[in-house]
């Protein structure tokens, strides 16, 4: 019986694959995902890279409303999403960014030091963690 359970779930499990590997064709490390709903999402990563998905993470773009010229910023390591429309990025020099338009803009903050950080929570407007 144990067998006839095992097989059944071995099969189970290599017919229905929980992961699948998604190319962004970006050669960065990359580093937080999250998204605002089930078809809009952004990925940060080194020197300041944030790809924007419309689709549900079938296919990434730079977000063309946050081009970066001039690799002015410093990478990105974490990314909170809190609500449909509000979220945080944070990074390397004590980079903090917001945005409350579901990433159509990105307002860099005032950091409280030149930290490195590597990982932010946001439960609501007020209440987070770096």
């Amino acid at each position: 019986m144990k067998k006839v359970i095992f097989l059944i779930l071995f099969i189970n499990l290599a017919l229905y694959p929980q992961w699948k590997i998604i190319q962004t064709n970006y050669n960065s490390r990359l580093f937080s995902v999250q998204f605002f709903d089930t078809l809009q999402g952004f990925i940060v990563g080194d020197s300041g890279l944030l790809l924007k998905s419309t689709d549900g993470g079938k296919s990434w773009t730079v977000n063309s409303n946050f081009l970066n010229p001039y690799n002015s910023y410093p990478d990105f390591y974490s990314l909170s999403i809190y609500n449909s429309t509000s979220g945080w990025i944070c990074g390397r020099y004590g980079l903090l960014m917001k945005t409350t338009d579901q990433g159509k803009t990105w307002i860099q903050k005032v950091s409280p030091g030149p930290y490195y950080f590597s990982h932010i929570v946001f439960l609501n407007d007020t209440v987070g963690w770096m």
